[in-house]
């Protein structure tokens, strides 16, 4: 499906570039200069090659991929679809994934905060680091719970991010009730501290390592993809970015989902953009710095 959901990304985008163009040209008259210009000015360039290869290959569309000049595939993307990255997340896992959490959550499961971390990758665009012992909560507000991370490898956070999530999942669920009610115990715990970890086992308090969130998550998504082994703790990050690209974002707004650094007008435009999402004008909480 996420083949298919690129290939289709990348012909409504070479449409749309050959429409724009001055001399107009269908898309089954495809010449090497006019492909190598849409792969280079394209923001996601590793996966429009791979995408037309693969049309070229199974749709036998007859275009010259072959003699295009191609972007470095080492090179990072700003959309997390490089071809030898992790998939991204798809929405029918995010479903499995908040249905199961509930239902984790609700029968008192110990390790329910494990999908509760993934959940919070993929809503947040974190890494899962940053979500397990370097996130604290901060307060909880009508829709939507505030967070701050006391420390980040990116240079232009080094000194710790305010970020935010809904409240409630897409299916309903409250899930800041239960959370809290874990989190205030083990911080009045013997082992509790004022500013730990949220990532733990209900029952013995001991927090919970990456390879076991992952474990525990890939779990709840097995019966709705045919292999979830290629899937990585990044894989729920990159759901929302992907998202964005899949609908059509423009670059800023894809900015504003994403942790990408780009110019300043740019952020100066996403960081506006996601004060309008989230309402009022509390930038300082917005994980965009």
């Amino acid at each position: 499906i996420s083949t298919l959901h690129r290939a289709i990304t990348t012909a409504h985008e070479v449409r749309k570039y050959l429409e724009s163009r001055a001399t107009y040209m269908g898309v089954d008259h495809g010449e090497p200069i006019v492909l190598e210009e849409f792969v280079w000015q394209s923001n996601a360039r590793v996966r429009a090659v791979n995408a037309i290869a693969w049309m070229c290959k199974n749709l036998q569309l007859g275009w010259p991929i072959d003699k295009v000049e191609k972007p470095d595939i080492k090179k990072a993307s700003l959309i997390g679809m490089e071809c030898k990255q992790a998939p991204a997340a798809q929405p029918g896992m995010l479903k499995a994934l908040e249905d199961t959490m509930e239902a984790a959550a609700e029968t008192d499961d110990p390790t329910w905060l494990a999908l509760l971390a993934s959940w919070l990758q993929a809503m947040a665009n974190l890494r899962l680091a940053n979500v397990l012992r370097r996130s604290v909560p901060v307060e909880l507000y009508k829709g939507w719970m505030l967070f701050f991370c006391k420390q980040s490898k990116r240079k232009h956070n080094l000194a710790g991010f305010y970020w935010g999530v809904p409240s409630v999942t897409s299916g309903g669920y409250v899930w800041t009730d239960k959370f809290l009610e874990e989190y205030n115990q083990r911080r009045e715990s013997t082992v509790g501290t004022e500013m730990m970890g949220m990532i733990f086992r209900t029952d013995t308090h001991q927090y919970l390592s990456p390879s076991a969130v992952k474990s525990i998550t890939l779990s709840t998504v097995a019966g709705v993809v045919d292999n979830p082994e290629p899937l990585a703790t990044c894989s729920w990050r990159r759901m929302l970015p992907t998202t964005a690209l899949h609908l059509d974002f423009s670059p800023s707004e894809r900015l504003a989902v994403g942790e990408c650094r780009d110019t300043k007008s740019m952020r100066d435009e996403a960081r506006l953009l996601c004060v309008k999402a989230w309402g009022g004008g509390k930038n300082k909480y917005l994980n965009i710095t």
